[in-house]
């Protein structure tokens, strides 16, 4: 995941973020929101989190 590394863009990090709490079952899927850039909501479906192997817990 591009976000954890150093220098990460700021969307990228906290995509990273987002997806240690989904893995890691301290936020649901379905309470992400996404949007186009018409401001349309993205229905977008939940990753194979068991391809990412345990994230490191996080905290918001």
């Amino acid at each position: 995941m591009r976000g954890k590394s150093t220098g990460a863009r700021a969307t990228e990090e906290e995509m990273y973020w987002i997806a240690r709490a989904v893995a890691n079952g301290r936020r649901e899927w379905s309470s992400i929101k996404f949007y186009d850039a018409n401001g349309r909501n993205l229905n977008l479906p939940e990753p194979d989190w068991s391809t990412f192997g345990r994230l490191p817990d996080f905290y918001f």
